[in-house]
């Protein structure tokens, strides 16, 4: 079974990684940029729609989906849910949260996640925080320590900044 879901990720994150999005509305250049970067164990993860990369964020029935891929089939995404707007959200710190967040790596193959219980392995809880949402955006931060249950290994992400226009 986790093989079959990991397949539709990867299936999904090549798939959006094919897609691109342009700017042609005349605005300035970066004032509706997109971004996501962070720190993956240390190194640069750098995403933005000026690059090509694919950057998306919606939020209905009170859930916040984010996700972001780099044209190396990198990604992080999250969901909210239960989400009421700027503020700061936790992952993998109850059984009952149901806010996730991921990173995700087409090239070896593997997904680091932090939800459910994680605190029960020893991991901090993962932390959203949403700085500014507009009818347009939504922008914040965001770290946490993902686990891939597939070898047991975890990926250390901080430093994490996002913008991303919402899309209706």
């Amino acid at each position: 079974m986790k093989t079959v879901f990991f397949s539709i990720l990867l299936l999904g994150v090549l798939t959006i990684n094919s897609c691109s999005k342009s700017d042609d509305n005349g605005d300035k250049p970066g004032e509706n940029s997109e971004y996501l970067t962070a720190k993956v164990n240390g190194s640069n993860y750098t995403g933005g729609s000026e690059h090509g990369d694919f950057i998306s964020a919606t939020i209905s029935s009170g859930v916040l989906v984010f996700q972001g891929t780099n044209n190396s089939g990198s990604g992080i995404n999250f969901t909210i849910v239960n989400y009421t707007g700027e503020g700061s959200y936790k992952t993998g710190d109850h059984i009952e949260n149901m806010n996730l967040i991921q990173y995700v790596e087409v090239s070896p193959m593997g997904a680091w996640s932090s939800n459910g219980v994680l605190t029960e392995l020893g991991l901090e809880p993962g932390e959203i925080n949403v700085t500014k949402q507009t009818n347009n955006h939504v922008e914040g931060t965001f770290k946490f320590v993902g686990f891939n249950p597939q070898d047991e290994s975890t990926k250390s992400i901080t430093e994490g900044k996002f913008r991303a226009n919402l899309e209706n």
